[in-house]
């Protein structure tokens, strides 16, 4: 994101050929139609990572590879972001690093975790992150914690990371 550019100017900017998902975005992201002409470095932390995602969503892409989504946003905001990385893995796989397992849970359905740039586990989501042991055991928090430790993959598609 281009914090001296506007709004719209930012995802004119990310935009390939005829950008086919400029009206998801649209819909996902009302908040960036009605700031299409502000200056996207005086927009909100959440805002911003909304341009980001906004500025990723709009072509055909083949992968998605996010890094913490909802670090710093509000729980308004972490909802938004969230709905639409899940409308997105809908149509394309995402590689999500998260710390929020509540995200986590609702986006994964695979858990790959790494230790020291070596995998250690993989696991469907629901699995790993039911199991309190091994969530304790592996991210060192409790279930429902927040960890810098894990990746999760999106299944629907084979993602080797």
């Amino acid at each position: 994101m281009f914090g001296s550019l506007t709004v719209a100017e930012n995802l004119r900017l990310a935009e390939r050929g005829d950008a086919p998902g400029v009206e998801a975005v649209r819909e996902l992201f009302p908040d960036l139609v009605a700031r299409a002409k502000q200056r996207a470095g005086t927009l909100s932390g959440g805002q911003q990572q909304m341009v980001s995602l906004a500025r990723a969503l709009l072509n055909d892409n083949r992968l998605l590879l996010v890094d913490e989504p909802t670090k710093g946003l509000s729980p308004r905001v972490v909802g938004e972001v969230t709905h639409a990385l899940e409308v997105a893995a809908a149509s394309v796989p995402v590689l999500l690093v998260e710390q929020n397992l509540q995200v986590v849970r609702r986006l994964a359905q695979a858990v790959v975790v790494m230790e020291n740039g070596r995998v250690v586990l993989t696991a469907p989501a629901a699995q790993f992150l039911d199991d309190r042991a091994l969530v304790e055991r592996y991210l060192g928090v409790g279930a429902e914690a927040p960890t810098q430790k894990q990746t999760v993959v999106n299944e629907d598609r084979e993602v080797t990371a």
